[in-house]
Parts: structure tokens; sequence; C-alpha cells
């Protein structure tokens, strides 16, 4: 699973954003064990995305927080 960790823009403060659905991908792996056919499986993924939520959190940075994404 790929993630990326966004360190702070200021200084630093003991904030951490936690933000693990603004992404689409699914390993390999995992989507060997969904039994959604791929049409299903990109509706539901429109459905259950949290769309923008990195976006939302971004001033976290500005603000001395890390984010892990």
């Amino acid at each position: 699973m790929s993630y990326v960790i966004l360190q702070p823009r200021g200084p630093a403060v003991p904030v951490v954003g936690h933000v693990p659905h603004a992404s689409t991908a699914i390993p390999g792996p995992v989507r060997e064990e969904i039994l959604l056919d791929d049409e299903g499986l990109a509706r539901e993924l429109v459905r259950l995305t949290d769309w923008h939520t990195d976006e939302l959190f971004d001033w976290l940075g500005d603000r001395g927080g890390a984010m892990f994404v």
C-alpha cells in the first residue's frame, strides 16, 4: 500500500492529520479479493471515496502539523 507523509511547512506542533480515503488506488492483491467486476467496482469507488479530504486538511501543514496521506 502506498502512502505519503507530508512534513510541516511551519514550526512543528504535535498534530498529525490522517487522511486515508482520498485515493481510489487499489493494490493488485487487494483487488483480487474483491468480488465486484471492474464496472461495479468503479461505481463503488465513486460513491465511497472521500473526495478532496487531502485538500480539506492541507492547511494543517501551514500550521505545523504533519499529514499521513
